[in-house]
Formats: structure tokens, C-alpha cells, sequence
């Protein structure tokens, strides 16, 4: 063993909660040892082997090798970095057992392995920090802290961070509203997450690089992946700059309050970062509770419902938002046979706000009888604005089905537009097609305003320029009943064109 490389000057984490706690090094002669190993842990202070394992008092530093721990372990905090006496090589620790620390655990490089028992992170004042090296959690472990920190601090270290949780793997915030900020510390590495089969995150969930003044670089990204039968269970969900959420298969997100979809860093203004992207897709699902607002699009954040995935909201689904009165657009895709469900109300802030709701299988959940309950929220009428797309798939356009329609106003100031896109809209030669566009139960006149002021609220893009089109209120819902232009048959242009050229021929002797 190279002591004199070994006994560097050691700088540890949550340090000063431990002043008098003894401090052991990985000992660089043993490729694999238990915790409870003889000849597993050295003292720098003597550079002797310690033939004790270590308690709830001890700091322990992980520096290279493997270690392993079998059996039941405590001690007051872990500390993994890479060994400079072995050029820079990272350590990896494997738990297997029931693990307790009284502090805190820090993951600076390394490979940290958690297949089975549960892993208690008991101090509320650091809990667990990573950054950089991949954390797996697997099995049926259970990782428990009172807040995670996955971020470099602004630390160059090079190297993505990496989290796997899979299997039936916990990760859980005892202090729910502390929850795990991926990314939210970062400055130049970015953040990959993967959650997948049955594991199960419990804890707000921070995505995206968040705001801080001491760091004025932003070039690193989150990006949290969310698959299988995999359950998140938060207070909140709350998006920073440079953020993506992805959730696919049967995965389940579930907010006791709301989610708010967008760069929280910078609430008073559009980012200057990369907009946050949230993609639900094939049968995953958001609930939202909505205690305060409900879902929150905003500072240019896109996000999609697709497939058969379910968006579930009790309360709002605001759709661009104000902070101190300056609005930020948001924008909401539907598509394929997403589904929405009725408790929730449509709003539109910002004029570039944008819903798109692609094809005509767009639906409410099974047995609800409408997408949304209201279109728009009077309180904030003089700030309702932007655009309601639909995009026609082969069998047209989907209908948005809405309790009351609050406000609209004629000079657009206080109102949607409505764009609807029929260039992958195919009918047969000379066919016609009705369909329901919007429709309310309670607000007649809103949609006979519509009808009435359609040039100034509607835009209507044909699948071929010969097409044509009407819309029209009939009683609370608007229509369009749209016409396929025949094309004439061989035969007849034929005839056409012959007649065209009897009538220049016969032009030309005149002249």
C-alpha cells in the first residue's frame, strides 16, 4: 500500500456534525471485502488496519476498489471519490443489507449498487448528494433520505450522472415536499434518470436545471425517463430550464397538489434556456389533484398526450400562465387516443399559447361526457387568449366537448382562435363530411359568435384549393361541413382540354 499517497489532507462531507467521529479509508490491498472485513478499512491518521467494522460515529470514505456490504451496517456518513493515488479510478460500493447512516451519504464518483435491503439516510441537514459516477438502485431496496441532490454543484467533474431504478426498487423522500431535484443543482453535467418496471419514486419531483445566481453557466440538461409499470407519488411536480419528462407504458405520475410545466427558475419572463418538454405516451397516466391550480404549462413548455395515455385533472389545465403580469405561452398537444378527463377546466393565456388536438380519436375518459368542463375562467378573462388547433387525421377532426364556454369577445382580445387543418383530411371525390368542432351545454351565443365572427376567429387550411367548406351554429355547438372537389374523370379532361384548344385555334384565325 503507497501510504504516503493514501494519507493526504481529506476534506469530508457534513464534517462538522462528526468532529470528533473516527474516519476510515478503503483499504487499497482489497479488491473485495464484506464490511466487516479485518482488513477492510485503514485510519490515515496511523495508517493501520481498523479490525472493527464502523458504527453510527464513523465517516467512512469509499475511495477505489470494491467494497461490499452483506450484512447489517451503520455509520454516521459515507463519502465516494475517486483515490488520486490510483489516478483518479472510481470506487464501487455494492449494499446488499440494511444500511443506516446518521448523516448523510455523498456519491462524488463512483458506482453505488443497491439490490436489496433498505438503505436509511437519517440526517435532515444533507441527506443524499451525488455528483457525478451512476447510482442503481434494484431489487427490493429501499433508499431513504430526507432530501436527493443529483447534481454537480457547479463542480467540473466530467461524466453524466446516471440514476437507475428498476425492478421493485424504492427511492423515497421522507420529507415529502424535499423530494429529489434532478438536476437541479447541475451546471455543466447533465442529468439521465431512468425509472422503469415496478420501481416506485416517492417525493416532490424536481426536473431541469435550476436558478442560481452564483452560477451563470447553464449548459447542462435533466432528462427523467419514466416506463413500465413504474409509480410516482409527489406533492408536486416541479419543471426548471433544460428539463425533459418522459413517461411511457403503464406508468403512473400522481400530484397531490399541482404540476407546474415549466421553467420555474424564471417566473416572470420566457426562458432564455431550452423550453421543458413532457411527453405522456402509450397507457401512462398524469393525475393531478389540483389543490391550487392543477396543471401549469408555461415559458414555452411543450406537453403531449399521446397514444393511449390519460390526462386526469380535477381542477385547471392552464395553458400559458401570468406571474405578476407578465404572461409566458404555453403549449398542449393531444393526439392518437389520448384520453382527458372531465373535471378540469381549459384555459388559454398569452396569444401564442397553442391546444393541438390531432385526428379525430381524441376522447373523454370512458363514462365522462366531456374533454373539459369549462373553456376559460372568468377571473381571467381580460388575459384569455390564443390558438385551438385541430388537425384532421383520415377521419377528421375530434370535438371538444366543454360544460360552459365563459367569455369571448369579437376583437379577439378576450378570445380563441380556432385554426383547423385539413391537409391530411382525405374524402372521396365530391363528399361532404360534418363535423362537431366545439360544443358547449350552456353557451349558445359564444358559439353562435363564433359562427357569426368566423373570419376574425376561424382559419380553416384546405386539404386541396378547390376544396370547400361551412361552418355554422346549430344551437349550442359549431359545425363545419366540409367539401371534397371532384376531380374530373380522364374522359372529361380530355374533353376539356380539346375544347380549349378548337377555342385558341380558332382565336388565332381570327386575329
Amino acid at each position: 500500500m503507497n501510504t504516503k499517497k493514501i494519507a493526504i489532507p481529506l476534506i469530508f462531507f457534513a464534517a462538522a456534525s462528526s468532529a470528533f467521529a473516527a474516519t476510515y479509508l478503503r483499504n487499497s490491498e482489497v479488491d473485495e471485502a464484506d464490511w466487516s472485513g479485518s482488513t477492510t478499512w485503514v485510519d490515515p491518521s496511523t495508517l493501520e488496519p481498523i479490525t472493527t467494522a464502523p458504527t453510527s460515529s464513523d465517516n467512512v470514505r469509499v475511495w477505489y476498489g470494491t467494497t461490499d456490504i452483506t450484512e447489517a451496517a451503520s455509520a454516521n456518513n459515507i463519502s465516494m471519490q475517486a483515490g488520486e493515488d490510483k489516478t483518479g479510478a472510481v470506487p464501487t460500493l455494492n449494499v446488499s443489507a440494511n444500511l443506516t447512516l446518521a448523516d448523510s451519504f455523498f456519491l462524488e464518483k463512483g458506482n453505488l449498487n443497491i439490490s436489496a435491503g433498505t438503505t436509511t439516510i437519517s440526517g435532515g441537514t444533507n441527506g443524499f448528494g451525488m455528483n457525478s459516477g451512476t447510482l442503481a438502485l434494484s431489487g427490493t431496496s429501499e433508499t431513504k433520505a430526507n432530501k436527493f441532490n443529483f447534481g454537480d454543484n457547479g463542480v467540473a467533474n466530467s461524466g453524466a450522472i446516471t440514476v437507475n431504478v428498476s425492478d421493485s426498487a424504492k427511492l423515497t423522500a421522507t420529507t415529502l415536499a424535499n423530494g429529489f431535484g434532478f438536476g437541479v443543482n447541475a451546471r455543466t453535467q447533465d442529468v439521465i434518470v431512468n425509472v422503469s418496471d415496478n420501481a416506485v419514486l416517492t417525493g416532490r419531483l424536481k426536473v431541469g436545471i435550476g436558478d442560481n445566481n452564483t452560477q451563470p453557466t447553464y449548459s447542462a440538461t435533466a432528462t427523467v425517463n419514466i416506463s413500465g409499470d413504474a409509480t410516482v407519488n409527489a406533492d408536486y411536480i416541479n419543471l426548471y430550464r433544460n428539463g425533459t419528462l418522459n413517461v411511457s407504458g403503464n406508468a403512473v405520475v400522481t400530484t397531490s397538489v399541482d404540476a407546474r410545466l415549466g421553467d420555474m427558475s424564471n417566473l416572470n419572463s420566457e426562458s432564455a434556456a431550452t423550453p421543458d418538454s413532457v411527453t405522456f405516451s402509450d397507457s401512462s397516466r398524469l393525475n393531478v389533484n389540483g389543490v391550487n391550480n392543477g396543471v401549469m404549462i408555461f415559458n414555452g413548455a411543450t406537453v403531449t398526450f399521446e397514444d393511449y395515455s390519460v390526462l386526469n385533472v380535477n381542477r385547471n389545465v392552464w395553458v400559458g400562465k401570468h406571474y405578476q403580469d407578465v404572461f409566458s405561452a404555453g403549449h398542449l398537444i393531444l393526439k392518437d387516443e389520448a384520453q382527458t378527463y372531465s373535471g378540469a377546466n381549459l384555459v388559454l393565456l398569452n396569444e401564442n399559447s397553442t391546444v393541438e388536438i390531432y385526428g379525430a380519436r381524441v376522447k373523454p375518459l370512458s363514462g365522462q361526457a366531456y374533454n373539459f368542463t369549462n373553456l376559460g375562467a372568468s377571473a381571467y378573462r381580460s388575459q384569455m387568449a390564443g390558438t385551438i388547433k385541430f388537425i384532421a387525421d383520415d377521419e377528421g377532426i375530434s370535438q371538444l366537448k366543454i360544460n360552459t364556454i365563459v367569455a369571448i369577445d369579437t376583437d379577439k382580445n378576450t378570445s380563441y382562435d380556432l385554426l383547423l387543418d385539413f391537409s391530411n383530411f382525405v374524402l372521396e371525390e365530391g363528399e361532404t363530411q360534418q363535423m362537431a368542432i366545439i360544443s358547449s351545454n350552456s353557451s349558445a351565443s359564444v358559439i353562435a359568435a363564433y359562427a357569426t365572427y368566423q373570419d376574425d376567429l376561424i382559419t380553416v387550411i384546405k386539404a386541396k384549393d378547390a376544396d370547400t367548406y361551412s361552418i355554422y351554429a346549430s344551437g349550442k355547438t359549431l359545425y363545419i361541413d366540409y367539401f371534397s372537389a371532384a376531380v374530373p374523370e380522364p374522359a372529361t379532361c380530355a374533353a376539356i382540354f380539346g375544347a380549349l384548344a378548337i377555342a385558341f385555334a380558332a382565336y388565332r384565325r381570327r386575329k
